[in-house]
C-alpha cells in the first residue's frame, strides 16, 4: 500500500474542514463585523431623551460626561483605550434612571470612533425574555 495514499486520506477531510472554516471566518469579517458596527452605531447614534419623546436626537448633543467615584477612586469615560487598558472589567451598578445604559452607549461609541476595539454590546435584560444561553443571545447578536 502506498503511504502518500494513507496520509492524503486522513488530511483531506481536515483540509476540506479548514477551507470551509476559513471562508466563514472571511465572511464573517468582511460581512458579519462590518454590519453588526453599521447596525449598532446607527441604533446607537441617535437616542430618545425624555425632552424629545417624539424624535430621536444626537446622543453626543444631549450627552453629559460624567465622572464615576468608587472609593476615592475616580474614573472619566473619555480615552477607551485607557480606561481598559487601566481595568480588564468593569461593573456598572446604580439605580434606575441613573444613567447605566447611557454610559454603556457612550462607552460604545467612543470605542468605534478611537478605532479601539471591537465592542459587543449585550444587553442581559433580554436573558429575561428567553430561555436562551448567554451564548445563544451572543451568536443571535452577530
Amino acid at each position: 500500500m502506498d503511504r502518500s495514499l494513507e496520509v492524503t486520506g486522513l488530511i483531506k477531510p481536515f483540509v476540506d474542514f479548514l477551507k470551509i472554516a476559513n471562508n466563514e471566518i472571511k465572511n464573517l469579517l468582511e460581512i458579519g463585523v462590518n454590519e453588526y458596527l453599521n447596525n449598532q452605531t446607527s441604533k446607537y447614534y441617535h437616542t430618545n431623551t425624555f425632552l424629545h419623546r417624539a424624535e430621536k436626537v444626537v446622543f453626543d448633543k444631549v450627552y453629559f460626561p460624567v465622572t464615576v467615584s468608587y472609593n476615592h477612586l475616580d474614573t472619566k469615560f473619555e480615552n477607551i483605550k485607557d480606561i481598559f487598558e487601566e481595568y480588564k472589567y468593569i461593573t456598572i451598578i446604580g439605580s434606575a434612571g441613573s444613567g447605566k445604559s447611557t454610559l454603556v452607549k457612550h462607552l460604545f461609541l467612543n470605542s468605534i470612533r478611537q478605532n479601539h476595539k471591537i465592542p459587543v454590546l449585550i444587553e442581559l435584560r433580554h436573558l429575561n425574555d428567553n430561555v436562551e444561553s448567554l451564548f445563544n443571545l451572543i451568536s443571535k447578536k452577530f
